[in-house]
């Protein structure tokens, strides 16, 4: 199955930026609305490295 990737910019606080440092996308989904506004909705999940 193809993956169509689009890599978008989004200004965030230093908060923010902080609690999704080292997370991967778990999924996402936009919604369009009438007024011609759009919204993406992303759930992140932690990304841990196993050491042996």
């Amino acid at each position: 199955m193809a993956m169509k990737t689009t890599n978008i910019e989004v200004k965030v606080d230093e908060q923010l930026a902080a609690a999704i440092a080292d997370k991967a996308v778990k999924q996402w989904h936009a919604t369009s609305f009438s007024n011609g506004k759009r919204r993406v909705y992303v759930t992140f999940e932690e990304v841990r490295t196993v050491s042996a």
